[in-house]
C-alpha cells in the first residue's frame, strides 16, 4: 500500500501521472471543497506541475457538476475516486464510464454498488486498465 509522501499526497501518484504521461493519456483533477484552499493544496504538493491547468477541476460540490463535464468522459475514460457517492453519480449520469474506488485506508468498507467496476488500495493496481 502507498504511503503519504510529505504529508501531502500519496507515493504512487507521481509516478502513475509518469506512466499516464508516458502513454499519452490524458490525466485530469476532480477536486471537491473550497477553491482556493484546493489550488493551495495542489501548489503545495506539486500536484499542479503534472496537470494542464484547463484540466483541473474544482468544486464546492462534485456531484452537482458532474453532468457539465460530458465532453470529458469519453469512451474509454476511467474515473478513480476515494468517495463511492461520487462513483456512484457519475457512472449513473455516463454508463459506459469505467469507476475505480480506491480505498487506502484498510478501515473503510468495500463497496458492494454493481456501479463501480473496480476497487483498488493503491494506484499501482490501475495500470493493467490503461
Amino acid at each position: 500500500m502507498a504511503k503519504i509522501k510529505n504529508n501531502l499526497i500519496y507515493d504512487d501518484v507521481v509516478p502513475f501521472l509518469d506512466l499516464c504521461r508516458g502513454k499519452k493519456i490524458s490525466t485530469y483533477i476532480f477536486s471537491q471543497g473550497d477553491y482556493d484552499g484546493q489550488w493551495f493544496k495542489l501548489e503545495i504538493s506539486g500536484l499542479i506541475d503534472h496537470f494542464l491547468k484547463k484540466y483541473i477541476f474544482i468544486f464546492y460540490d462534485k456531484t452537482q457538476q458532474l453532468g457539465n463535464l460530458r465532453g470529458l468522459f469519453l469512451k474509454n475514460a476511467i474515473y478513480v475516486d476515494d468517495r463511492e457517492d461520487h462513483l456512484i453519480k457519475a457512472r449513473q449520469i455516463y454508463p459506459n464510464l469505467t469507476t475505480v474506488l480506491i480505498i487506502r485506508d484498510n478501515s473503510r468498507v468495500s463497496t458492494k454498488s454493481s456501479l463501480i467496476n473496480y476497487q483498488i488500495d493503491g494506484l499501482n493496481k490501475i495500470i493493467n486498465l490503461i
